[in-house]
């Protein structure tokens, strides 16, 4: 969910995980978030700030995402994560 400081009534969802999210960032315009949640094999998504429409969507091959973030072009998608169980 993000929302208008200026207007607490000017909100918008961003559906679309099945999981709990874990990390998000915005790139360096604010036009893109990149959102990802906990789990096994966990997915990312791209969202288009502006329309709220999911963009992209990433599935890792890894045990646990801790991070994510957009190179400063935002060509980009750097991801940090725990790649086994153990």
């Amino acid at each position: 969910m993000s929302m208008d400081i200026a207007n607490e009534n000017k909100q918008r969802f961003f559906f679309g995980h099945s999981e709990s999210i874990v990390c998000f960032s915005f790139n360096n315009d604010g036009s893109l978030i990149v959102s990802g949640q906990e789990g096994q094999n966990p997915m990312i998504r791209i969202w288009d700030y502006d329309s709220g429409k999911c963009v992209c969507i990433i599935q890792c091959e890894m045990a646990a995402l801790k991070c994510v973030s957009f190179s400063p072009d935002s060509n980009f998608l750097a991801t940090a994560g725990k790649d086994h169980n153990n």
